[in-house]
């Protein structure tokens, strides 16, 4: 029957926006490790099975560039005229897809050329919390778009400051203590979830790895924010609607064991909570958005 073939581009602007808290070789290593892993594979879809062909070329020579470059952003710095610009093209990757399925009889190439790229644009998100589970804020999809076709750009505005900033946390508050997780590990874990192309989340797992996703999308500390943090605790411990505080409670200090700080982290759980319910119930105070 023949097969499809088509081209995909993932370009992206800072993408190591917020890998700043490690050495840099650990980056280095693991971009290094993603090439192996996600090189070529296959996804299983609806319409069969899709082969996938990354080029990871220009990211590693990008992260190689900015995680050793001594000079930084002051090296493209142009004055002309008395006015100081500098050109942005620095910040700029790209990862190259090439993605092949079966003809399907009834299926128009450009049908399946978009369910591919639909396929695609699910895997780059699995990617995105992928990789940040392993080594915490390395990827950044924040300024990233996904072309499928001439009419179809799909923007990311995923952040992984989330990652990055919890991390710091937890090295200066020592609990709940972060660790940085073998790359193969992590996608061992994942593929068990068996998330696939769900969109809509059934286990508990997948429902807090889906609210994550949304509070990477949150661009500012917002009541939204709060709200998908909060979903994100009661899948995870599997928290009954009545009695909500004082069992996700029970259920973190029984996982992650009591921290030394035992009252200060309840005080610091009910505040989250007390700050969730005045929300939901309409007793937030709420700003003026000028």
């Amino acid at each position: 029957m023949g097969v499809i073939e088509h081209n995909y581009t993932l370009e992206i602007e800072d993408l190591l926006s917020n890998a700043n808290i490690f050495n840099n070789d650990i980056y280095m290593e693991l971009y290094e490790e993603i090439s192996v892993n996600f090189s070529k594979f296959s996804l299983s879809s609806h319409i069969g099975e899709i082969d996938v062909e990354i080029n990871w070329k220009h990211v590693l020579e990008y992260v190689k560039e900015h995680l050793y470059n001594k000079y930084g952003i002051i090296n493209y710095l142009k004055v002309e005229n008395e006015k100081i610009s500098y050109d942005n093209s620095w910040a700029k990757s790209c990862i190259e897809c090439k993605m092949m399925v079966t003809k399907i009889e009834g299926r128009t190439e450009e049908a399946l050329v978009n369910i591919m790229g639909q396929c695609l644009e699910m895997f780059f998100y699995d990617l995105f919390v992928i990789t940040n589970l392993s080594v915490p804020g390395c990827l950044c999809f924040f300024n990233a778009k996904l072309i499928i076709g001439k009419n179809w750009i799909v923007n990311y505005r995923t952040c992984s400051s989330m990652f990055s900033h919890s991390y710091g946390i937890s090295k200066t508050n020592k609990w709940p203590e972060i660790y940085i997780l073998k790359l193969k590990d992590v996608i061992e874990w994942y593929k068990s979830l068996d998330i696939g192309f769900k969109q809509i989340a059934k286990a508990r797992t997948i429902k807090a790895i889906f609210a994550l996703l949304h509070t990477c999308k949150e661009e500012d500390i917002t009541p939204t924010l709060l709200i998908w943090l909060a979903h994100a605790l009661e899948s995870l411990y599997d928290t009954p609607s009545a009695m909500i505080s004082k069992v996700l409670k029970d259920r973190i200090f029984l996982f992650l064991e009591q921290p030394k700080e035992n009252s200060k982290k309840k005080k610091e759980i009910e505040s989250f909570y007390a700050s969730r319910s005045s929300f939901v119930n309409g007793d937030f105070e709420i700003h003026h958005p000028c």
